[in-house]
This record gives C-alpha cells, structure tokens and sequence, in this order.
C-alpha cells in the first residue's frame, strides 16, 4: 500500500507539471498531496523529506506523553467546553515557522487531529502528509519518543 501511495503521488506530480506550462490557458494546479503514512514509514522519511515534524497537540501531551524527536509544537486546536476547537492561529504559527514550499509531517496522538491540521496547512500551500495512528501507532512498533523529565509529574497538566 504504501509503494502505491508513493507511486500514485509520483504520477499525479508529473501529470501536474505536464499541464502547467505557462503557454496553457488551460492550466489547473493541483493541490500538494496530503498521505497517511504508516510509522515505520514516517521513520524512514522523517530526516531525508520532511523539513519539519510539526506536533500539534496541546503542549502539556507534547511535553509529557512522549514526542518525536526535533518536534516542534504548535497546537492545532484549543480545549474549550469538553471538545477540540480550531485554533486560529495554528497556520499563521507554522508559517512564521517554515516557508510554504516546505514538505512538514503532521502528528498527534491518534491521527486524528493531525489529518485535520494537514488539511489546513495544505490550503495554506504546504505539502503535509500525517502519520495513520498517530504517536500511539508510531509507540506500538516501538519508535522512538523523547519524553521530558518533569520531575515526577507525569500524567499530570500543570
């Protein structure tokens, strides 16, 4: 699945560039392309593709339940009334981050709210793609995370 995910994203690249010469009135520019990744997967690519892993979770699961290493926080949504609400200034953060050309790998814990803010940055112009199961995907094939010595408060949001 995987080897057809890259070789479907590879063809729809060349299919892009094929029609975007600037002599075609016609020309249609294709969105970057947004793809669950498996862990394993991400692992592999995370130095050689992504400019950055963005995590956008809130920054006390960032700090404490365990993250990629170089991650950088920049939370998504906000936890108001017992649900996640968007945060607005999740795309404005990331762009004063990276530039949009650049390729950035999505995470949070479950996939969930890293498919929603790949879907965001990929309006902005970012080529985002996120990881299928999330950190708990990513912790079940034993990958490593980084988790911040808080001096015994773990599991706990201070």
């Amino acid at each position: 699945m995987v080897a057809t995910t890259l070789l479907h994203r590879f063809l729809l690249m060349c299919a892009a560039n094929g029609f975007n010469t600037p002599h075609d009135r016609w020309s249609y520019r294709l969105p970057p392309l947004r793809a669950a990744l498996s862990p394993k997967e991400a692992h592999e690519n995370i130095r050689t593709v992504y400019d950055g892993v963005v995590d956008v979770r809130m920054s006390a699961e960032h700090r404490l339940e365990g993250r990629i290493i170089d991650s950088i926080n920049v939370p998504a949504q906000l936890w108001e009334h017992g649900m996640y609400l968007p945060r607005d200034a999740f795309v404005p953060d990331v762009c004063e981050q990276f530039e949009t050309a650049c390729c950035l790998l999505c995470v949070c814990g479950d996939g969930r709210r890293s498919e929603l803010a790949a879907q965001q940055l990929e309006q902005e112009g970012f080529a985002v793609d996120f990881i299928d199961g999330g950190l708990d995907a990513w912790a079940e094939q034993n990958l490593e995370l980084e988790v911040e010595d808080d001096g015994g408060l773990v599991g706990s949001y201070v």
